[in-house]
């Protein structure tokens, strides 16, 4: 067995933390040994093997803006130093809907991570409602991965291809220390996951269009006990 493979096995019997410390060494040390692995000459740049996130430059600048407005556990407005006006959602994470269980508590828990500080805006897209997507920093801390860490929100993992590998790692790993602690919304055996809680509202609300129509412009029966009862 080569040491190339050695290496892989050992790579997956150990945390990711630990994992991608390894990846940046043998990356360091050995790219001849790596080119070989990928089937390219050494020193030249292979393909990436899966697709990156938006390079920096199709990305906005980062920004620096206070909290002027919280919607919930993961959506707030804040007004720029330029003085716009931009609804952030943060990136990586998912919390409850202000009527779910704990979503009032995940609310007031990022208000008091946010409120009355110089917050550092790393926008990464715009998502279908206009709102920037961004990473948020305010005291030199992620603040979505504060929300992960106390329990107050879901590593939302549909996007998690958006996040370097660090945070991808660091982001899953809060949340599995939060429900082995028990500890906010992971309190409740069984918590609805926002995504499925608001997917659940939109078929009922479609359920809901598709039988009222009908039964508003349904025309009344002929002959029916109503129409006799009004014409006695």
């Amino acid at each position: 067995m080569t040491h190339l493979h050695r290496l892989k096995r050992m790579a997956r019997r150990i945390n990711c933390g630990v994992a991608l410390a390894l990846a940046t060494i043998v990356g360091t040390l050995a790219p001849p040994v790596l080119a070989q692995w990928l089937g390219t000459p050494p020193f030249v740049d292979a393909p990436p093997r899966f697709e990156a996130p938006a390079r920096s430059s199709e990305r906005e600048a980062p920004f620096q803006a206070r909290l002027q407005h919280l919607s919930d556990g993961d959506s707030f407005v804040v007004r720029a130093e330029d003085g716009r006006r931009i609804s952030i959602r943060l990136s990586a994470i998912d919390a409850p809907e202000k009527v779910q269980p704990h979503g009032d508590v995940s609310r007031r828990a990022l208000l008091a991570l946010l409120e009355n500080k110089l917050l550092t805006i790393i926008p990464i897209k715009r998502d279908p409602y206009g709102r920037t997507v961004a990473r948020v920093l305010a005291d030199e801390r992620d603040v979505g991965l504060e929300q992960v860490k106390t329990g107050m929100a879901w590593h939302y993992k549909r996007y998690e291809s958006e996040q370097s590998a660090r945070d991808r790692c660091e982001h899953a790993q809060a949340e599995q220390r939060a429900r082995d602690a028990g500890i906010g919304l992971w309190s409740h055996p069984d918590p609805m996951p926002p995504w499925k809680f608001r997917e659940q509202q939109r078929r009922r609300q479609q359920s809901a269009a598709d039988v009222w129509p009908d039964a508003w412009f349904a025309p009344k029966a002929e002959g029916s006990a109503a129409s006799h009862a009004a014409a006695a």
